[in-house]
């Protein structure tokens, strides 16, 4: 017998529709892969259980270049509600730092992840 798992059950807000809501707000395309070999925005997506959330998210991330080994580097983390699509928290990470000009802002104020 095999036992198969779904795992998109927690996550009714669509990759399709996340790609939408994060082009709407900060004019980022993710569907266009991004190269780490240009001097360009980078960009991840994950999932998973945010506990002081209480959600299962989708967490964006964008970075500019990474630095060498070891160093901090600037980047933002973007929580979005895997089942509403809300946006629920952003959470900027050395932003002061080189290349967080390049970090994109939302048009909408949201609350900063603690």
């Amino acid at each position: 017998m095999i036992n198969e798992t779904n795992n998109d059950e927690k996550y009714s807000f669509s990759v399709e529709q996340l790609c939408e809501l994060i082009k709407e707000e900060y004019g980022v395309d993710l569907m266009v892969r991004s190269n780490p070999n240009k001097d360009e925005l980078l960009y991840t997506v994950s999932r998973q259980y945010i506990t002081n959330l209480g959600k299962n998210c989708y967490i964006v991330t964008f970075y500019s270049e990474l630095p060498d080994e070891g160093e901090f580097y600037a980047r933002k983390n973007v929580y979005v509600d895997g089942t509403s699509g809300k946006i629920l928290a952003e959470e900027p990470i050395f932003i002061t730092l080189k290349g967080g000009n390049k970090i994109p802002k939302s048009k909408t104020s949201f609350p900063q992840k603690k």
